[in-house]
C-alpha cells in the first residue's frame, strides 16, 4: 500500500494576522468554552480538545472562535489531512470534504453546538455559524416548558425603527429598541436592533417564529431593506431557561436595497396601524406574504434583470392567489354548455382528418405521432376556459384593490419584458428595463398597501429613480 502526503502549505497550520475587519467589528457578546472540535455527523477518532477559549459575537453578525497558536496548529493539521482518497489505485491523503463542528458547554453550564465554516480569511480564528446555546439541564428534565417570550436579534444596513404594538388577533405584544451602533458605511450589515415578543398570560400558545416572521417583513418592506434575524432568546414562564440560536453571517451581502417607501420617523406609526388591522385571515386570502417574500428578495441583487423578475413573481403570486378567491362563474369566458359543443366538433374534425392522415400516408408513423401532440396542445387550449392573460388578471387584481395605474402602465404593457427575460434571459433595451423596472416597483408598492389597508403618504420612484412624494386616496366604499 502507497501512501501519499500532498504537501500543504505553512499558511495553513500557522498563525497570521487577523483581518483588518476583525478589529473593525464592535463586539455584542463574549462567552467562554470548553468542548471538542470534530467531524458533524461523521465518525471522529481524533477531535482537538478546547479549553476555555473564547466565542465572540459582533455586530455585524459574524461568529469568532479565538485559539491559542498551538490549539490553531492542531485543528488545521486535522483539516488538512484527515480524508483518505483514492488515484490510480493508491490510497493519498486530503483534506476532509465534510463539515466540521465544535460541540461542549460554555462557563455557564450552557450546552453549545456550532457549525465551523471552512473560510480562514479571520485567522487567527475560526468563523462560526448557526450557533446553539441551551441549559442542557432543563432540556433534558423538562420538553413540555413552553415559552412566553423571545427576543430577536434583527440585521439592518438602515436603524430600525422604536415602538411597539400589539397582534389584535394573535394575543401578543411586541417591542423593537435598538441594539447597538451602526457605523455608516463601515459595515455592510449590522445588528441594529431587539425585537421582543411577549404572549398575554391568557394565551397558551404563540407561533413566535410566525410573528417575528410578519413583522421583520413588513419592515423590510417599509425601509427597502432586507432584514433578517442572528439570533433568538426564549424565555419561559417559570424558569430562567434560556435558548439562544445565532445564525452569523459569514457572505458578503449586496448593497443594493430598495425603494424606501414608509420614511423613518413614521415606519413605528406604520406597523401600529398595518398590525392594528392584520388578521390570519386577510394574510391568508390576499397571498400577502409570498408575494411580499418575493419583492424584499429582489432587494439582494445587484442585477437589475434579476429585480425585476423577482417583482413579476410578486406580482403574478398576487394574482394566482386573486384568481383562487374569486368565484368560479365569473371565471369563465363563456358557459359550460357552449364549451361543450364547441369542442364536440372541434373534437370530430380532428378526428376526421387524422383519419384521413393515416389512409394517405399508412407508413408515416412520425406525422401522425405529431398530429396527436398538435391535438392534445389544442384541446387544451379549447379547455381554457378562464381569463388567463397576465394582463387581464393584473387588471382585475388592480380594481378588486383599487390601485391606480394608469400613469404607469395604461396599456398593460410589461409582459413583453417579463416574456423576453423568462424566455431568453436577456432584454436588450436596458434604458426601458430600468424604466419599467421603477414602473413595477412603484405599482407593487402601491399594491402592497392598498392590501395592507394603509391610508396616508409613502414615496415611490419615477422613471429616472427621483423620489416623488405622494399619498394613497381613501377607498370608494361599494354602496
Amino acid at each position: 500500500m502507497v501512501i501519499k502526503l500532498y504537501y500543504l502549505p505553512n499558511s495553513l497550520f500557522h498563525a497570521t494576522k487577523p483581518n483588518q475587519i476583525n478589529t473593525a467589528m464592535k463586539q455584542i457578546k463574549s462567552i467562554r468554552f470548553t468542548g471538542t472540535f470534530n467531524k458533524q455527523d461523521a465518525e471522529d477518532n481524533n477531535p482537538v480538545s478546547l479549553e476555555n477559549v473564547e466565542i465572540t459575537f459582533h455586530d455585524s453578525g459574524h461568529i469568532l472562535l479565538h485559539l491559542p497558536d498551538e490549539v490553531l496548529y492542531k485543528v488545521n493539521s486535522k483539516r488538512g489531512v484527515e480524508q483518505i482518497g483514492y488515484h490510480s489505485g493508491n490510497q493519498y491523503v486530503q483534506p476532509f470534504k465534510g463539515t466540521y463542528e465544535i460541540s461542549g458547554e460554555t462557563s455557564e453550564r450552557y450546552a453549545l453546538i456550532s457549525k465551523v465554516h471552512r473560510d480562514t480569511s479571520f485567522a487567527p480564528d475560526l468563523i462560526l455559524h448557526q450557533v446553539y446555546i441551551k441549559n442542557s439541564e432543563i432540556a433534558q428534565s423538562d420538553t413540555s416548558i413552553y415559552k412566553h417570550k423571545v427576543t430577536y436579534g434583527l440585521l439592518s444596513r438602515k436603524h430600525i425603527c422604536q415602538g411597539q404594538s400589539e397582534f389584535p388577533t394573535g394575543g401578543i405584544h411586541f417591542h423593537i429598541e435598538p441594539a447597538g451602533e451602526i457605523r455608516d458605511r463601515e459595515i455592510l450589515l449590522a445588528l441594529s436592533s431587539e425585537l421582543t415578543i411577549e404572549k398575554k398570560p391568557e394565551v397558551q400558545e404563540v407561533n413566535f417564529s410566525y410573528c417575528c416572521g410578519v413583522i421583520m417583513m413588513l419592515l423590510s418592506f417599509c425601509k427597502g431593506d432586507y432584514i433578517d434575524s442572528i439570533y433568538e432568546i426564549e424565555y419561559t414562564e417559570d424558569t430562567a431557561f434560556i435558548q439562544e440560536y445565532w445564525k452569523g453571517t459569514i457572505r458578503g451581502e449586496s448593497k443594493k436595497i430598495g425603494i424606501t417607501p414608509i420614511q423613518l420617523p413614521h415606519q413605528a406609526q406604520f406597523l401600529k396601524d398595518v398590525l392594528s388591522g392584520l388578521t390570519f385571515s386577510t394574510v391568508e386570502k390576499s397571498g400577502l406574504f409570498p408575494a411580499m417574500y418575493w419583492y424584499v428578495e429582489s432587494f439582494r441583487s445587484s442585477i437589475t434583470a434579476t429585480q425585476i423578475l423577482l417583482l413579476f413573481v410578486c406580482l403574478e403570486s398576487f394574482t394566482a392567489q386573486f384568481s383562487k378567491n374569486e368565484i368560479k362563474n365569473r371565471e369563465r369566458l363563456i358557459s359550460k354548455t357552449l364549451l361543450n359543443k364547441i369542442r364536440e366538433k372541434i373534437s370530430l374534425m380532428l378526428s376526421d382528418e387524422r383519419e384521413t392522415l393515416a389512409q394517405e400516408n399508412p407508413d408515416d408513423s412520425k406525422s401522425l405521432d405529431r398530429y396527436d401532440i398538435y391535438c392534445r396542445k389544442l384541446e387544451a387550449r379549447v379547455n381554457d376556459n378562464a381569463i388567463s392573460s397576465l394582463y387581464e388578471k393584473t387588471e382585475r387584481l388592480l380594481g378588486f384593490y383599487q390601485v391606480e395605474y394608469d400613469d404607469l402602465f395604461p396599456e398593460m404593457d410589461f409582459a413583453e419584458i417579463r416574456s423576453k427575460l423568462v424566455h431568453t434571459g436577456q432584454y436588450n433595451d436596458y434604458d426601458k428595463l430600468l424604466k419599467y423596472h421603477m414602473r413595477i416597483n412603484s405599482l407593487l408598492i402601491r399594491l402592497i398597501l392598498r392590501v395592507l389597508n394603509y391610508e396616508g403618504s409613502y414615496i415611490e420612484r419615477d422613471d429616472s429613480g427621483s423620489l416623488v412624494y405622494t399619498s394613497l386616496k381613501p377607498k370608494i366604499l361599494e354602496e
